[in-house]
């Protein structure tokens, strides 16, 4: 399944990168995309590449708000289907598996096209969580230039592959598909949403 990391507050960005390429060396190599919080807004990057080999990844920048993705897939790298995705003024990373249909990785993205109501991310973002259907697992990073929405869902038996788990000081909060060496993690449990603002404090709810 598909990986992500992301930071808010005071992000060692360095740090992201090299475990989104930890995570990445079990084979998500299909492509990676970021997003992150600058002056002038969220800047993206995709590369269809794999993030163990694109040095382009590894490029400086500063920011207070992040989050990289790395896919892992049986279909072909693309860059069409290479995470954020667009969503209104918000950009989209996700996780997901659905039980039925043909692969689509666009298909989160429609799901929460019908939901939310991007003057009030947070209801509208747990309402679309809350109405998944047939589905094994859907993690799924919103971020806008104010804040960032982390919304998990998953099957009791595939908490595994599913479960995030978050990472607080005094300084910063890290979210990340696994748990990570140098610092101390709790898991995120089904049905959670964790709200995180760019100087790294966090409201946690249950839905």
């Amino acid at each position: 399944m598909c990986r992500m990391i992301a930071g808010a507050g005071v992000v060692d960005v360095e740090y992201l990168v090299k475990g989104l390429q930890h995570m990445a060396k079990a084979g998500h190599v299909k492509g990676w995309g970021l997003a992150y919080r600058s002056k002038n807004g969220l800047v993206v990057r995709k590369s269809a590449r794999s993030c163990l080999v694109d040095k382009s990844i590894e490029k400086p920048f500063l920011s207070d708000l992040v989050v990289f993705h790395a896919r892992n897939t049986s279909q072909n790298a693309s860059i069409e289907f290479t995470h954020p995705f667009k969503a209104g003024p918000l950009w989209a990373f996700h996780n997901t598996c659905f039980s039925n249909g043909a692969y689509n990785p666009r298909k989160l993205i429609d799901h929460l096209a019908q939901y939310l109501d991007f003057k009030n991310v947070e209801s509208s973002f747990i309402k679309a969580m809350s109405e998944l259907r047939d589905f094994y697992g859907a993690n799924c990073i919103l971020i806008s230039p104010e804040k960032m929405f982390v919304g998990v869902r998953y099957a009791q038996e595939k908490e595994d592959k599913y479960q995030m788990f978050f990472s607080d000081d005094n300084n910063s909060t890290v979210v990340s598909s696994e748990r990570l060496k140098d610092r101390v993690w709790s898991p995120l449990f089904d049905r959670s949403l964790l709200t995180v603002k760019p100087d790294g404090s966090y409201e946690r709810i249950n839905f």
